[in-house]
Parts: C-alpha cells; sequence; structure tokens
C-alpha cells in the first residue's frame, strides 16, 4: 500500500507508516524525542537523532578524520 504525504505540493509517497509520520513532522516541526540531561533544550523528530545527541553528552565520538596523523573526533 503506497502512503502518500497530505500536505499541499508533497509530492512524498513511501509505504511504512512510521515512515510518512516522520516526514509529516518536516511540515509540522514536531520533534517528540526530548534529551534528558539537564539544562538541555534539544528536541528531535527522529528517535536515532537523540541517541546520536546523547553521545555527545556521554563523550562518545562516532567520526574520526581518516587522514593520517589526524586525531579529529566528533560526534
Amino acid at each position: 500500500m503506497i502512503l502518500k504525504c497530505n500536505y499541499e505540493n508533497c509530492n512524498y509517497t513511501t509505504n511504512r507508516k512510521y515512515c510518512l509520520t516522520v516526514h509529516t513532522r518536516t511540515h509540522t516541526g514536531e520533534k517528540p524525542y526530548i534529551c534528558y540531561f539537564h539544562n538541555c533544550n534539544y528536541k528531535a523528530a527522529q528517535s536515532h537523532a537523540l541517541k546520536r545527541h546523547i553521545d555527545t553528552h556521554n563523550g562518545i565520538k562516532r567520526l574520526k578524520c581518516k587522514y593520517p596523523n589526524c586525531t579529529f573526533e566528533t560526534s
């Protein structure tokens, strides 16, 4: 079953209800995933974005520079 975005001038379609829900948030601005760290106001539209954000609080570095002798890391 093909699901279509109902917003005007949007041609987004998918066969997954969850994907349509996440896509709709691009129109509504809804961000239901909220960081639980004290004094942090971060909110995300997708759960994986919140998880990646929380990694920054925990000091987890996921991205490392691939250039030789470079030690740069970021989340």
